[in-house]
């Protein structure tokens, strides 16, 4: 549209004005004059030159056309009136016409790259609206004063994130995880669908989480369990990679319905042209795409001063996962206890997938798996309900999802988990009220069906890739749960709990020994479980003295309030100082307490 790069010339682009004006421009040369005055600056201000002028000419000739005196009986006094009219009116409506595309430009220039514009998320305005994700990662953004940060851990419901600068990884509640490269806009729909406007995303959604539904301006990219990449250029074309597994890719019609489908397999791209309508087969460079961040995956930093805080409280059973040996008879995997009286365990895989369990650098790792998998004791533990009992643990979740650690059954019982005595789960989309993805502490007696029970819930998410210590205490008129040292829940009343002297199974992995029933994906280490109940100032004992193997002090900043709160620790990577751990088991996991900042 410009003087200089229009090869019709400027009457060309003067004629294309006019027919803005008039209201007459055709759609394609609409589409072709925002292009143009989004890129180019002189077409920018040719524009204002004329429309100036057009608009004082609209002026003059609203009152001249109503005022100027005509001959009587002239014979052209009702079609010129008319035709005046006609004029008027298409003046009227073709400015308009450019008011909303002025306004369009201004937002338009307002998203060019370069400029200083802050990062921010606009939430929905409607009352009642659930989660839809969590911020699990963000760098190099800026943000206004006042604005939500958008930091770790930060839950987001349905809104627009106008992305200006770096990066922001965010987990929809659903499994999906997505990041945001800058600058991109991202509508959040729900907990499982989304609208890429601009800009570059890489996903990733795991086998069993709920279907995802990725949307560009004209196309929807369903995931069919799988890894890939969209990006959407400011043409509203669009590019997809398949990473991993499959995607269904629609063309979207008027309706929102799809007109057209391909299903794309590993390694293969395409691009999705706004303006023929089409999808074909493109060879581009990786560098083009974005992958998600893989999650802190270190395992605890476990000091000798915490093993030996652990073994003073005198646990039964003790499980810290350094290694486990081959059962020569069985050709089963073995689980030592380090403390007390209690038994050993083993490790249950199906030989079809046999890294679904594996001990890694003192720590047990939960896969996801088609088949049954767990940890269970080598005997059942005898009159652990008789009076108090408590659980201690530490876990770290891979994914948001519902998940059971560890669990008291019924011996014997080998149906679908509705024997449970005691149940530590990580709570996720259950029909209950609760936070996303927080500890669950579940007691059931006597040991019964799914129509009653006790429920202890966190306060807080727990966040993939984080450290947290849970605690579990019941006694006969008294439950409560700990999270990272706080008590966060308790329940009392007269027989709340409830005793006796039946033995009980102990499970981990889970829902007890149910094939398919709510996976735990993720690590635990250091188990403990005691035949009494551990006194609060005990449990505040066992966390800081992990905290303080790894540089935190009780009494000090951000990590002082998380442990106050139940919250949950970051990960390693953010460690400060040398970044040397100290002297342990274990060479990561915990370096980074003393610094740390959590939402």
């Amino acid at each position: 549209m410009s003087r200089s790069d229009d090869p019709r010339g400027p009457a060309a682009g003067r004629a294309v004005l006019r027919q803005l004006a008039e209201g007459t421009l055709p759609p394609a040369e609409f589409e072709r004059l925002e292009s143009a005055l989004r890129d180019d600056a002189a077409a920018r201000a040719e524009y204002v030159r004329y429309m100036d002028h057009e608009a004082g000419l609209y002026e003059e000739m609203s009152f001249r056309g109503e005022d100027l005196p005509r001959p009587a009986g002239d014979p052209n006094e009702g079609a010129a009136e008319g035709t005046a009219r006609r004029r008027r009116m298409r003046w009227g409506q073709g400015l308009v016409a450019l008011g909303a595309l002025a306004t369009l430009i201004v937002a338009g220039l307002s998203r060019l790259p370069g400029r200083n514009e802050p990062t921010r998320f606009m939430e929905a305005r409607l009352k009642g609206l659930e989660d839809a994700a969590v911020v699990t990662h963000a760098s190099g953004i800026v943000q206004s004063p006042g604005d939500r940060p958008l930091v770790m851990g930060t839950r987001l419901k349905p809104g627009i994130l106008e992305l200006r600068q770096g990066e922001v990884q965010i987990d929809f509640l659903s499994g999906a995880r997505v990041l945001l490269k800058a600058p991109a806009e991202l509508h959040l729909l729900s907990s499982t669908a989304a609208t890429l406007v601009s800009g570059s995303v890489g996903a990733r959604v795991a086998d069993g989480a709920e279907k995802f539904v990725l949307g560009t301006p004209d196309a929807a990219i369903v995931d069919l369990g799988t890894e890939f990449a969209v990006n959407v250029d400011r043409s509203g074309d669009s590019q997809v990679r398949v990473y991993d597994g499959e995607v269904e890719v629609s063309l979207l019609g008027e309706d929102g319905s799809t007109v057209f489908s391909q299903r794309l397999k590993e390694m293969e791209t395409v691009k999705i042209d706004r303006s023929t309508r089409s999808v074909r087969a493109v060879d581009l460079p990786d560098s083009m795409f974005v992958t998600v961040r893989e999650i802190d995956r270190s395992s605890l930093n476990v000091t000798p001063a915490y093993a030996a805080s652990i073994r003073e409280a005198k646990p039964f059973l003790y499980w810290r996962f350094e290694e486990s040996p081959v059962d020569a008879a069985t050709g089963e995997r073995r689980l030592r206890n380090e403390a007390g009286d209690g038994p050993g365990g083993r490790i249950v895989v199906d030989p079809a997938e046999p890294e679904a369990i594996r001990i890694e650098d003192g720590a047990v790792r939960f896969s996801d798996a088609r088949r049954s998998r767990y940890l269970v004791a080598d005997a059942p533990l005898e009159k652990i309900n008789e009076g108090a009992f408590t659980i201690e643990l530490w876990l770290k979740s891979e994914t948001f999802h519902w998940g059971s650690i560890a669990s008291l059954v019924v011996p014997g019982f080998r149906g679908g988990g509705d024997k449970h005595m005691a149940l530590i789960e990580l709570a996720h989309g259950t029909k209950m009220v609760h936070k996303p993805s927080v500890v669950r502490f579940l007691h059931r007696h006597p040991p019964g069906g799914h129509n009653f029970g006790w429920n202890l819930f966190g306060r807080d998410t727990c966040m993939p890739g984080e450290w947290t210590y849970v605690v579990v205490v019941k006694e006969p008129d008294e439950l409560r749960l700990y999270v990272n040292g706080a008590l966060v829940r308790s329940i009392r009343g007269a027989e709340t709990a409830g005793n006796d002297s039946d033995p009980y199974v102990f499970t981990m992995g889970q829902m007890g020994f149910h094939p398919t029933m709510r996976k735990f994906q993720g690590m635990v280490d250091e188990l403990a479980i005691y035949r009494r109940a551990l006194s609060p100032q005990e449990i505040r004992e066992h966390y800081w003295t992990m905290m303080a193997g790894n540089g935190a002090k009780a009494d000090e900043g951000p990590v002082a309030r998380n442990a106050s709160e139940g919250r949950g620790i970051l990960p390693a990577q953010a460690a400060s100082g040398s970044g040397t751990p100290p002297s342990g088991r274990r060479g990561s996991g915990l370096t980074s307490m003393a610094s740390a900042s959590l939402r």
